[in-house]
């Protein structure tokens, strides 16, 4: 989302004000889009809010734009196109067959509105950002879903946690001490699991810029019990190896995804990843994976 502060010269916000005040945007750019195709440093200017069509994985629906540039991206280049375009194809490969659905960290809710388009039975929503709830409300109404939002942080503790819109720190005081981080609610996996007495969880994505080791934490027992397939953001080292040690007890298979170069390739142990993600996944269903000629393994 487009910010402004003091420092912000004025004739940048002189043009922001005059297209902010262009009626009639999202038409206008809809219709653009059907003729040119601008450049990444032209495109991410021209953004609007409101729904647009999308079409993926041989399922059409909509997304709400709700100002950010990655809702400029999908509107402009098409899901699948470029952003997490390997991680997406995974993602709606495991959806059809899930029953429960986690996406963690869902930000505007692109990994959710997938799922619940791919036909995943349950699809719940984990994102303390008001404004990206909002964006996921008004995408379960424009296509009729019925994603679960759930406004809290998951982490290996209830309580409070210093939450900056994007990033978590658990670190004392972390919100008085960090300007722009407010203190929001959180809980762990497991008591979200007992208390909905789901037992079932079979599809997991999990994006939360290196908090992914408290949340898996979190999910305490029922990690090994259900084994469900993971899409993880492993960022570094350090966060690897912790989360090596926490799925070791699931006997998960590994697989490194490049999103930048369009490759996914099997690694005999957790390790940070080739781009940003990591699939983890029983062995039977790395062999239906695998079989999978269409997806671009190298």
């Amino acid at each position: 989302m487009v910010t402004e502060t003091a420092t912000t010269p004025a004739w940048r916000r002189a043009a922001r004000a005059a297209y902010r005040s262009i009626p009639f945007k999202r038409e206008l750019l809809t219709a653009l889009r059907r003729v040119w195709q601008p450049p990444e440093q032209v495109y991410r200017h021209l953004h609007f809010q409101g729904p647009f069509d999308t079409t993926f994985a041989g399922k059409s629906f909509q997304i709400f734009h709700s100002g950010t540039i990655l809702e400029n991206t999908l509107f402009w280049e098409g899901v699948g196109a470029s952003w997490e375009r390997v991680s997406l194809q995974l993602w709606a490969r495991l959806a059809p067959d899930a029953r429960v659905v986690l996406d963690i960290g869902a930000n505007t809710g692109v990994y959710s509105t997938i799922a619940a388009a791919q036909g995943a039975r349950e699809v719940i929503a984990f994102e303390p950002n008001p404004a990206f709830c909002d964006a996921i409300s008004r995408s379960n109404t424009l296509n009729g879903f019925r994603i679960q939002i759930e406004p809290v942080a998951l982490s290996d503790a209830p309580g409070t946690i210093a939450f900056s819109g994007y990033q978590v720190d658990d670190g004392p005081d972390a919100a008085s001490r960090r300007p722009g981080w407010t203190s929001v609610p959180r809980r762990t996996l497991a008591s979200f699991l007992e208390e909905r007495a789901i037992s079932s969880v079979d599809l997991i994505k999990c994006d939360v810029e290196r908090h992914e080791p408290a949340v898996f934490r979190g999910m305490g027992r029922h990690l090994a019990e259900q084994r469900p397939s993971i899409l993880v953001e492993i960022l570094d080292d350090e966060c690897a190896g912790a989360l090596a040690e926490l799925f070791a007890p699931a006997g998960y298979r590994y697989y490194s995804i490049d999103d930048a170069r369009g490759s996914i390739r099997r690694i005999p142990s957790l390790r940070r990843s080739d781009h940003m993600n990591v699939l983890l996944c029983r062995p039977e269903v790395g062999d239906r994976l695998e079989a999978d000629r269409s997806l671009p393994w190298r």
